[in-house]
């Protein structure tokens, strides 16, 4: 792992530490297995959000370094499950 996955990691972490107070929720952090083009892509998760969830990221974002270490835009995508009983 090189030492700027590793600071995106330790940054995810401030992230998902103050989104954790702010709404108790558990957080979690994916990503590919591989790079494409030296690059990775990550997605963190965030279930149970709040109808402020937005503003409270973009407040914890404001409070890491991780504006400075991703490459490209940062997106958002709701996504919702689904039941699959008949």
């Amino acid at each position: 792992m090189s030492s700027q996955e590793t600071e995106v990691i330790l940054q995810e972490q401030l992230l998902q530490d103050h989104m954790r107070q702010q709404s108790g929720n558990a957080h979690g952090l994916q990503r590919r297995p591989s790079a494409q083009d030296g690059l990775h892509t990550w997605m963190e998760v965030h279930r149970q959000v709040s109808p402020d969830f937005e503003q409270q990221l973009a407040q914890a974002y404001a409070q890491t370094r991780l504006s400075e270490l991703l490459q490209g835009e940062r997106h958002m995508e709701y996504f919702m499950d689904v039941s699959l009983c008949a």
